[in-house]
Formats: C-alpha cells, structure tokens, sequence
C-alpha cells in the first residue's frame, strides 16, 4: 500500500515542479516583450521627434529660430501620418499656463483630448515631456486605458511627443 502511493506522490511532485517552471518561464517572456517594446517605442518617438524638428526647420536653425511656418508644416505632416500597430499613436502637445493643449495625434478614429491641467494623473507622459524629460512609462491613459508611454521634448515651440499604445495590444500573443 506504501509502494503504490510513492509513484503518485512523485507524480505530482514532477506536475508541481512542471507548472511553476512553465510559470516563471511565462513570466520572463512577457517581461521580456515589455522590455523589448518599450526599447522600440523610445527609438520611434525619438525618431519621430527628430522628423518633426527637421520638417519644422529647427534642426538647421537654434530652436527659437524655428518658423511658425516650419511648425504649421511639421503639425501638417504629422496629421496626415497614420499611427502604428492597431492601437499605436503619436500625439504632440504643448503647455499653456497650466494646462495641457493636445495639438494633434495621429490616429484618425481617436479623437483629440481637451485640455488637462498640467498636475493630471492622466496626462503624466505628456506632463513629463512638456517638463524637458525623456523616457517611457507605464498607466492609464487620458481616455483610462492601460498604456506603454515613451516622451520626450522637442525643444522648439514648447511641444512635446508621446508615443503609446496600449498593453492589451503588447499582451496579446
């Protein structure tokens, strides 16, 4: 009666040993695709903002030099872009007093926000940005959607770039 149990036992310990190690090897992959987009969404939003910079003129000129002009063709070229991914997108922003101004985001079905207080808990990537810092961040979004973040400044007419998309599009398989 003790012999028939031990295979059982051993059994079950084997099962344990293989569900955690398909666990743990589950939790590393999905780490490591978050870590792998989110590398790739701070290159694209640096990417995209030297574009802007470029098509506005404020590459060849100081950033304070940079054309109203410049800046309308730069907003115009940005707009007819579309975003990436099925739920990617660019959005350019900009202070005035204390509020968050979206000037334009990229993806056509989305609508563009209205105006946030600077101190908003929803605009807390383009916040950053439009505070001269650069880099990625997890959280909900303006419309309450989980998102992956990267910001940066553009360093001419006060705006800023965030690039996002949401995680349910980074989670799926």
């Amino acid at each position: 009666r003790h012999d028939r149990r031990r295979p059982i036992i051993l059994l079950a310990i084997m099962a344990v040993i293989a569900a955690t190690a398909a666990a743990v090897s589950m939790v590393v992959l999905y780490r490591a695709a978050i870590d792998e987009t989110r590398i790739a969404l701070a290159e694209l939003s640096r990417y995209e903002a030297r574009t802007i910079k470029q098509l506005a003129g404020a590459e060849e000129t100081s950033p304070a030099e940079a054309s109203s002009h410049g800046a309308d063709l730069a907003l115009a070229a940005f707009v007819e872009q579309d975003g990436f991914g099925s739920t990617g997108d660019f959005i350019l922003g900009k202070r005035s007093a204390d509020m968050i101004v979206f000037l334009a985001h990229q993806r056509r079905r989305a609508h563009t926000p209205e105006p946030m207080p600077m101190n908003s808990v929803l605009a807390e990537p383009m916040r950053r940005a439009l505070m001269g810092q650069s880099g990625t961040w997890v959280g909900r979004d303006y419309s309450g959607v989980e998102v992956l973040a990267a910001f940066t400044p553009l360093e001419f007419n006060g705006w800023a770039l965030v690039a996002k998309i949401d995680m349910a599009e980074i989670r799926a398989p």
